[in-house]
């Protein structure tokens, strides 16, 4: 306050004063008692005022003033290092959202190709492959035909395989809408799309929970679990169990079947591109479906683990977000992965 500090400096005066004038009466000998009292009550005065909070401050403020500059000061400093800093980090930003738009493009480049200039030739030799199989007819050895049939088989996986790669490259990449799911009615859509042998039992069981979520993705997934698990299955019979349960902010669906299991070697692998466990000539598959599955769950914030073991089928634990905008903490991550995690 800058008439407070005034008067600060106003009584200073004055006690410099009233110090001199009794210094000046003690050399007279008829004032020297008066001189005595006069700096006895300075000195009181002077104690009193120096412990009353506004004039401490006052008297402090000049070195409040210098500290505050001084840290206004190096404030500067850094704000200007940090708005430097910010600079950097937005030209290092726009530089790669540059290259993601650049990747963009190339990704959209090849789902073209991938989509016309490679399905265009495939489709050639699947109609050549038919011509040749009708102009020989009867003539054709049993080995022509094998070959001829082997032939449309690769041509039928590498269309397949094409298919999945352009699934995988449009994950995440389109704006799914979200809206309020019932996992029963989602688990039973996907059911519908699959082609389910007779002799194998799917029991939907508990799936009556509430979420917000894309209803595409998270029927895409499950489907393609169930799918795995019919494919796989050895037997003739089967039973495939689905329930679902609520984990925090996540809902974890299982789906748990009595096929062979998978050995713990392939506990890893699976998950990969063009990972399959059983040889081409065996079964037929693009290997890229757990593939999508793993890129899928990630994308939406969940996760998808499995327990198995050879001969005791497999576990598939799926969590997803009960709605959107949980951090991907992985429900299930807390737990620990059973010593026979598989595909």
């Amino acid at each position: 306050n800058e008439k407070l500090m005034q008067l600060a400096y106003i009584f200073v005066l004055c006690a410099v004063c009233g110090y001199g004038f009794s210094i000046v009466l003690f050399f007279w000998p008829v004032y020297r008692l008066l001189a005595l009292a006069l700096v006895a009550l300075n000195f009181v005065s002077w104690q009193i005022v120096r412990k009353l909070r506004p004039f401490e401050l006052s008297f402090k403020a000049g070195r409040f003033q210098r500290q505050l500059n001084e840290q206004l000061a190096r404030e500067k400093e850094t704000l200007a290092v940090k708005n430097q800093e910010l600079t950097e980090t937005g030209g290092q930003l726009a530089q790669t959202v540059k290259e993601l738009q650049i990747a963009n493009q190339e990704l959209d480049n090849f789902a073209h190709a991938a989509s016309h200039d490679l399905r265009s030739p495939l489709r050639a030799i699947h109609h050549l492959t038919k011509f040749i199989v009708e102009d020989l007819a009867e003539a054709a050895t049993d080995d022509t035909k094998a070959g001829l049939a082997a032939l449309k088989g690769r041509v039928l996986r590498m269309e397949r395989m094409l298919d999945g790669l352009l699934q995988y490259s449009r994950i995440g990449r389109s704006n799914d809408r979200c809206e309020p799911l019932n996992v029963a009615e989602v688990v039973d859509r996907a059911l519908t799309l699959l082609e389910i042998p007779p002799t194998m039992e799917v029991c939907p069981q508990d799936l009556d929970i509430e979420i917000v979520a894309a209803r595409t993705p998270l029927e895409q997934v499950i489907r393609t679990l169930v799918d795995n698990a019919i494919k796989h299955h050895e037997d003739a019979v089967g039973r495939i169990e689905i329930s679902a349960r609520r984990e925090g902010h996540f809902v974890e669906i299982s789906i748990q079947d009595d096929g062979p299991g998978i050995p713990l070697e392939y506990q890893q692998r699976i998950f990969g591109m063009f990972q399959t466990l059983k040889r081409r000539d065996e079964m037929e598959g693009s290997g890229i479906g757990l593939a999508l599955v793993q890129r899928t769950v990630d994308r939406y914030g969940g996760e998808v683990v499995v327990e198995s073991a050879p001969g005791e089928g497999a576990l598939f634990r799926l969590t997803w977000p009960i709605e959107p905008g949980v951090a991907p903490t992985g429900a299930t991550g807390a737990k620990e992965k059973s010593e026979h995690a598989a595909v």
